[in-house]
Formats: structure tokens, C-alpha cells, sequence
């Protein structure tokens, strides 16, 4: 039995999607679009300006103007965390170097989208740069409200060797200055799950399952099964939470839901293969026949039943986690199991880490892409700044564990290994708002009140093609 150990928590979990630290990479990725490994951290020792199409002008000074950037949420602040203190200490040495005030600016996340986009279309800037989660970022594409960036930016350049592939838009552009390695969001879906409901049903510990070869889709389906608790017809306590569901379990059985083709600049959906259908059936056997499952997906609400110990075990990004370890909750957390279609063990990214370029900004834009990238500089002469790559494999872990991510440091251990480790393949998850949506009300919905899936795709097929085009730009339709 692994003892757990609670830490201080000094992170909101909306602020670990805040900032990033940028670095090269060592290994080549992956051109395919859905997925890639090589997530291997770097210990690159060159500047990442090298990787502008333009010779950075060093002798810039901005006479003390103002760069606003927004982040999501709010702003963590100083002296509270290692990695942040970090990104404070390069954003002031970039503007002692530039002569430029960088300021941060909170975002209403609920009102992001529309926010920036009111900006833009009345001529005015929201910030020049901004963080943006992609699934958002996509709709700022669509409209124009930011900069493709392949004009100024070597995406073949080695500090782009991870993330190149996951910067585009289905224009095939890249719209992400950040050659982000650091980000706990790598971290992509795991399944927390509540120690004490699980021992009281008799359920073997799913990470135990995994370390001996047996977590695969069955032995999922046997701890919903033996965690679901029915009372005169009605479940009283769910096996496993719907929230991000359907996206996890095609991801666990070796694909995406949505996918990118950026040859022929379209949006397709993966549930119209064998291989989607498996997990639809999966879906409709936990959901109808087990009851085992609540009707929350699209949503974040069964991160508030497994919170109140009415669910036993809930597919989670990086940021819920917390929430539950502040509680003192007995949780664990273990990777998604394998699905009957996947090659082997699979870690769904959920798209996150992407900072833009507001298309409304008044600075020149090689000007602003030089200071961007000088503030994400892993530059040896600054020891107070520098991370080796041993360093960044410890301050990964410490985000994981300070984060309260996970509740000791064995499975912070675990996991750094797990999503750094070339035999897991990485894939992406495209969850855009719009087609998410579409999913929940025309094939989750009618498959867990027990519709045969094959015969509800047949259905929805010309909804979801509707939906995929309206995540084009006009440009493009």
C-alpha cells in the first residue's frame, strides 16, 4: 500500500495553465497530425531565437512601451512557486534587455472567446500575446483574431521537434510561438480513482492491474461494474464519470475522435471506423446495460460527484486532481487502460499549450516574436535560470507533485516516466466546443439511453459533417 503524503498546496489549478518554459528537443517527432512520440525533454544549449527566419535585432529598444499578455485566469503570484519565480526572473531580464514593460493580464476564461473576438472585429487589441487552450484557439483561427507565424518561424527547427505538429490549424499553419517541454498538461488523460470506494467493493487496485500487464478495457469494465451501486432502479453511486469519457476511451484504444487533415484542409471524425464503433459499444454496454456511468460528458460536473464520493473513478486532465487532494480525499491515479484496437499504452494530449499572436497588435511582428521567444531562453550563462536536462525532468515532477496532481511522490515519479517514455504513444485530442457538443447531444446521448451506435451514427453522419465544415473558416468551406 503506497502512504500517501499531502502537500501544501501553492497552485490554483487553473493557474498550471498559465505560463510556459520553452526548450528544444532532442528527438524528431512524428509528422502524423493525431499523434507522435519522442517526448523527450532537451538539454539544447542554443539560443531558441535561432529558430526565427530573421536575424534577431539585439540592439532593440522599445523606449519603455507596454506588452500586454494574457493568461488564463488569473496570475500566480510571485514568490510562490518554483517554476513561476522562474518565468518572472526571465520576463525582467528581457525587459532590462529591450527596455520594454511586459505586463500579464487575467482573463474571464467563460467570456474569452467572445472577448477577443469583440476586440478584434471593432479594430481594437485584447493583448499581443495571449494564451490560449487550443480548443478555443481554433475559433480565434477561424475568424482571423490571430497570426500564422510560418513566416517568422523555422517549425523544423529542433526546439519545435515535440510540439510542431500540435501548433497547426487545419489550414496547415502553425499559430503557437511557444516550443513548449515543460507544460504538465503533457500529462494528458489518467483515470483518479476513490481508494476507499474501491476497497469497499472488492475491487482489485487498477494500478496494481497495470504494473502486472492486466488494466486493459475488461478490467475497467469490472471495477464500474463492482463500484456501481443501484437502488430501486436508480444509480446511487457511479462506477466512472462521464466527463471527457468518450474523448479518453478512443484515445485509450489508439485514435482520436476528431482529426486534423491539413493536406486537404479538413476536420474528420474517428467514430466511423471499427475501431470507433468498439468504443461506442463500450460506451452503450457501461452507460445502458451497467448503469454504471453518468450522463455528465461534455461537461465538468462529475468532477463534483467523484468529489462527494459518488463516483468512484473519473477520467481527469492535469487540473482536477487538486481539488481532491486539498479535500484529503484517499485517491489514486493510474494511466487509461488499453482498448482492444490500440497497439499499446496511449497518453491523449488535450491540446492546451498554445500562445498566439494577437492579429490586432500594433508592435512589429518580428519585434514582438524576438521577445517572446527571448523570454522562454534556457541560456547556460544564466544560472539562475538555466535548466539542464536533469533540472527539468525535477521541477516536471515537482509541477506534477506541488500541483497536488498526485498525491505522492512515486506516482509524480511514475508519471514523468510514463509520458516521457518512447514505448507510449502520444495522440491528440481535438475537443473543439462546436463538435463536442454536437457529440453529446447526437451520439453520447442516444447510445446511453440504448440505441444501437451503429444505427446512430448512420443518423447523425450528416449533422457531424455540418459540424466538422463549421469548424472552418469561410476561407476554406
Amino acid at each position: 500500500m503506497r502512504q500517501k503524503l499531502i502537500r501544501t498546496i501553492v497552485l490554483l489549478c487553473v493557474s498550471a495553465l498559465i505560463m510556459a518554459a520553452g526548450a528544444g528537443c532532442e528527438k524528431k517527432g512524428t509528422s502524423d497530425v493525431e499523434s507522435g512520440s519522442g517526448s523527450k525533454l532537451s538539454d539544447s544549449q542554443e539560443s531558441v531565437k535561432t529558430a526565427l527566419k530573421y536575424e534577431p535585432n539585439e540592439e532593440l529598444d522599445f523606449g519603455g512601451k507596454e506588452l500586454t499578455i494574457s493568461v488564463w485566469g488569473g496570475v500566480v503570484e510571485e514568490g510562490t512557486d518554483e517554476f513561476f519565480d522562474r518565468r518572472y526572473a526571465l520576463e525582467k531580464r528581457t525587459e532590462d534587455r529591450y527596455n520594454v514593460k511586459i505586463e500579464w493580464v487575467p482573463t474571464d476564461t467563460s467570456t474569452f472567446i467572445q472577448d477577443v473576438t469583440l476586440a478584434y472585429t471593432s479594430g481594437k487589441k485584447f493583448a499581443d500575446l495571449m494564451f490560449v487552450p487550443s480548443s478555443y484557439a481554433f475559433d480565434l483561427c477561424k475568424v482571423g483574431a490571430v497570426l500564422p507565424l510560418d513566416d517568422y518561424i523555422d517549425y523544423d527547427s529542433s526546439f519545435y521537434s515535440l510540439t510542431a505538429d500540435n501548433l497547426r490549424y487545419v489550414d496547415g499553419k502553425h499559430y503557437s510561438y511557444m516550443p513548449d517541454d515543460l507544460s504538465v498538461n503533457n500529462l494528458g488523460y489518467y483515470i483518479t480513482y476513490n481508494n476507499t470506494l474501491l476497497n469497499q467493493a472488492g475491487c482489485e487496485d487498477p494500478m496494481q492491474l497495470y504494473e502486472s500487464g492486466k488494466w486493459d478495457w475488461d478490467a475497467l469494465k469490472e471495477i464500474i461494474r463492482k463500484t456501481t451501486v443501484i437502488e430501486s432502479g436508480e444509480t446511487v453511486q457511479y462506477g466512472i464519470g462521464a466527463s471527457n469519457l468518450l474523448d479518453a476511451l478512443c484515445i485509450s484504444n489508439g485514435f482520436s475522435m476528431i482529426t486534423m487533415d491539413t493536406e486537404n484542409h479538413k476536420f474528420e471524425c474517428g467514430l466511423y471506423t471499427d475501431a470507433g464503433l468498439n468504443v461506442l459499444n463500450y460506451v452503450r454496454e457501461i452507460g445502458y446495460t451497467m448503469k454504471g456511468t453518468d450522463g455528465n460528458y461534455g461537461g465538468h460536473n462529475s468532477k463534483i460527484t467523484f468529489g462527494d464520493s459518488k463516483t468512484a473513478m473519473l477520467i481527469c486532465p492535469a487540473y482536477y486532481a487538486g481539488e481532491f487532494v486539498i479535500k484529503g480525499m484517499d485517491v489514486s491515479a493510474v494511466p487509461m487502460p488499453k482498448g482492444p484496437d490500440a497497439k499499446g499504452y496511449t497518453n491523449g494530449l488535450d491540446l492546451q499549450e498554445w500562445w498566439c499572436v494577437n492579429a490586432a497588435t500594433d508592435f512589429d511582428i518580428k519585434e514582438l516574436l524576438q521577445v517572446a521567444l527571448d523570454m522562454n531562453d534556457n541560456d547556460p550563462q544564466y544560472e539562475d535560470t538555466y535548466l539542464s536536462y536533469d533540472d527539468k525532468v525535477e521541477m516536471f515532477k515537482n509541477r506534477m507533485y506541488d500541483g497536488a496532481l498526485f498525491t505522492t511522490e512515486e506516482e509524480a515519479d511514475f508519471f514523468r516516466d510514463y509520458v516521457l517514455s518512447d514505448d507510449v504513444e502520444s495522440i491528440l485530442n481535438i475537443s473543439c466546443n462546436d463538435i463536442r457538443d454536437t457529440i453529446v447531444k447526437n451520439v453520447f446521448g442516444p447510445i446511453i439511453q440504448g440505441q444501437d451506435p451503429r444505427s446512430v451514427l448512420e443518423t447523425v453522419e450528416p449533422v457531424i459533417n455540418t459540424a466538422l465544415e463549421n469548424m472552418l473558416p469561410e476561407s476554406l468551406k
